[in-house]
This record gives structure tokens, sequence and C-alpha cells, in this order.
């Protein structure tokens, strides 16, 4: 008896670690999944463990161009208040 990726209990296995992780490590991890499992294809990453395409192919982007992308969640969301410009 064979056991591969494809097993469900496999499959499990890797979609329990992606969302154990957060942020890069977590887009790493499934990028490394992708890569290794998938052959690169963000739409069989979508259609078989569940995960965004877009943020499969941002991940495979930042591999291939040793640039990460950075997130500043802080300048997210409304200001405050008293911290608004007005005219």
């Amino acid at each position: 008896m064979e056991i591969g990726w494809e097993s469900e209990a496999a499959r499990a296995i890797l979609e329990e670690t992606a969302k154990k992780l957060s942020g890069a490590k977590r887009g790493e991890y499934i990028t490394g999944i992708t890569n290794e499992l998938l052959d690169g294809n963000a739409r069989k990453a979508e259609r078989v463990f569940g995960w965004g395409r877009t943020t499969v192919k941002k991940g495979i982007r930042e591999l291939a161009t040793e640039i990460k992308c950075i997130y500043i969640y802080s300048a997210r969301g409304n200001k405050n208040f008293e911290n608004v410009d007005r005219v």
C-alpha cells in the first residue's frame, strides 16, 4: 500500500499545518507545497487544498523574484478623528 500526499490523511495534515501558520511563514509554506506537489499550479492548490489562488500566485512571484511583500496592517482602517487633517 502506497501512501502519497493524495491520501485524505496527508491532505488533512497539510491543510492543518497551513491553518496554524500566519503571515509570511504561511505564504512560504503554501508556496513550497504548491511547487513540490502541484507543479506550481495555483488553480490546483485552490481546488485541492482550498487555498486562495492569489495568495499562491503572490508567493510564487516572491520566490521567483526574491522580493518579499511587506504587510502594514497598522496603516489600514479608519484613522482617529483627532489625527485627521481638517480643512
